[in-house]
């Protein structure tokens, strides 16, 4: 986050600010532990799942009750039953496993399966309205060859998933959202209600790049994604961090209690399930950073951090909190409070960002002490402080500092107020030769404080008083030392007689 630093003619060094603080500072309550029906023997049991932990777990990933899920399991298995009716009326062999399979997809896309909606998930909707999409209808097919023990591997592409099964070693892709799956490529003869007449059909390959294949408990988790991904398109971001949790626990990076495995490393599936957690609660973060800034949301990003390490999304927008609430409380004069709130939640900002808000917010606090203290406070303020503002800080800070105290004596009412503002700034041009604004302010001083002799030497010399008019001349040309507008003044004034 870009900042910018200027000196103004107020004298105000610039934080960015970027929105209004919200006037509810409390932060929603999020749920960080898993679900206590993933329990170890899931999280951590073996990948590849029997058919009743299988199914009954893509349930709870769906978010579906314990009533609702013992609703789903006793209507699957009449399902099943009623297939197996169905196969034990057919002449179909035991050793036939390519026909059974097509027979799966036949039945559960006559049976169970109604229309396609790519953004319906869960499995437990699906047997309710038989509404299904990619991965829920890999899981209810994979339930099915899990039952008739067939080896079954779902596969995992960019925006898809399907399934692949085993024939005598063998691997056969399953397009599982279509009724003529089974193998695509593969021509299918169906039957014809016209004599001598073959229909056939074809579901045509498709090269997937990036298709892997993945375990049972991947599979389920884009379950979890996917509700994560609909959540997102509401905007309904906070949602969507519990079911991030759970997924991460259900592919194994979790423990119960929703604290990473100790002295495990993540890797493969458990990376990307613990980066689907740190994205969801960037969302969070972002939101509750925009429009209605709220410095609660660093309290929850220093608990991310603890428990899942920082996302720099989270830790840039948590830069962003941290300067806009300064900003703010700058605004309004609140400098020791700007510092505090700075230090309390350094450990939610970059480095960088942490030393930049604070080195500005102290330069503000010092100049708006410039007016309130005496110089020499002033300068020992700003000489304390030199370590802990920018070196270009110190430099205005101190340009500024000697520049008011020279303006503050030259508008004295007293006898000499502007003979000793400029003798004062003649001594700042020696401390700071380089300082611009020193010497511009030297410059104009000295300037209106000759054009001022010089405009009493004129009115004693209208009034036929040479010798006084010379003798002032002289006078403050020794004070001034070199001059420009009196020496002039004095070289007219020696050719002209009393």
């Amino acid at each position: 986050m870009k900042k910018f630093l200027s000196l103004l003619a107020a004298a105000i060094f610039a934080l960015p600010f970027f929105a209004q603080s919200s006037t509810d500072n409390t932060f929603p309550s999020i749920n960080l532990i898993p679900d206590s029906r993933i329990t170890d023997q899931i999280a951590f049991g073996p990948e590849t799942m029997d058919a009743d932990t299988f199914i009954r777990t893509s349930f709870i990933a769906s978010g579906a009750t314990d009533s609702s899920i013992d609703e789903s399991m006793a209507k699957l298995e009449n399902h099943w039953d009623f297939f197996q009716k169905i196969q034990n009326q057919k002449s179909i062999g035991k050793d036939d496993m390519q026909e059974t399979i097509r027979q799966v997809l036949f039945f559960i896309h006559n049976d169970i399966f109604l229309s396609y909606n790519a953004l319906q998930t869960k499995t437990d909707l699906l047997l309710q309205k038989g509404i299904f999409n990619c991965v829920s209808a890999t899981a209810i097919f994979m339930y099915f060859m899990k039952r008739l023990g067939i080896p079954v591997i779902p596969v995992e592409c960019p925006n898809h998933a399907f399934a692949t099964v085993q024939i005598d070693g063998i691997e056969f892709d399953v397009e599982t959202t279509n009724p003529y799956g089974f193998a695509p490529g593969t021509k299918i003869e169906l039957q014809s209600n016209k004599p001598g007449q073959k229909v056939w059909v074809k579901v045509p390959a498709s090269n997937y790049k990036n298709r892997k294949n993945v375990n049972d408990k991947r599979l389920l988790s884009m379950i979890y994604i996917n509700r994560i991904h609909v959540l997102q398109t509401r905007h309904q971001d906070i949602e969507t961090i519990p079911l991030a949790i759970n997924q991460a626990r259900l592919q194994g990076a979790l423990n119960s209690d929703g604290s990473l495995l100790e002295n495990s490393p993540l890797a493969g599936e458990k990376t990307s399930a613990i980066a689907e957690i740190r994205r969801c609660i960037a969302n969070v973060v972002v939101d509750y950073s925009g429009k209605n800034l709220n410095p609660a949301v660093l309290d929850f990003a220093l608990l991310i951090q603890n428990k899942f390490g920082f996302d720099p999304v989270i830790q840039n927008n948590c830069d962003y909190v941290i300067t806009s609430y300064a900003s703010e409380l700058c605004k309004k004069k609140q400098y020791e409070k700007s510092l505090e709130f700075i230090e309390k939640y350094k450990d939610a900002a970059t480095r960088q960002n942490y030393l930049e808000t604070k080195q500005i917010t102290i330069a503000n606090k010092l100049v708006w002490e410039l007016d309130k203290k005496t110089f020499e406070e002033n300068i020992n303020s700003i000489e304390g402080n030199k370590q802990n503002i920018s070196s270009k800080d110190y430099r205005s800070l101190i340009s500024y500092a000697y520049t008011n105290e020279a303006s503050r004596l030259y508008n004295e009412k007293t006898d000499g107020a502007a003979l000793r503002a400029i003798r004062f700034s003649d001594q700042a041009c020696i401390k700071f030769p380089s300082d611009s604004k020193i010497r511009e302010q030297n410059r104009v001083l000295r300037h209106n404080y000759e054009a001022q002799i010089h405009n009493k030497i004129a009115v004693l010399v209208n009034s036929r008083k040479t010798s006084d008019a010379k003798a002032l001349c002289e006078s403050e040309i020794k004070n001034l030392g070199t001059t420009k507008i009196l020496a002039k003044d004095l070289q007219r004034l020696s050719q002209m007689r009393n």
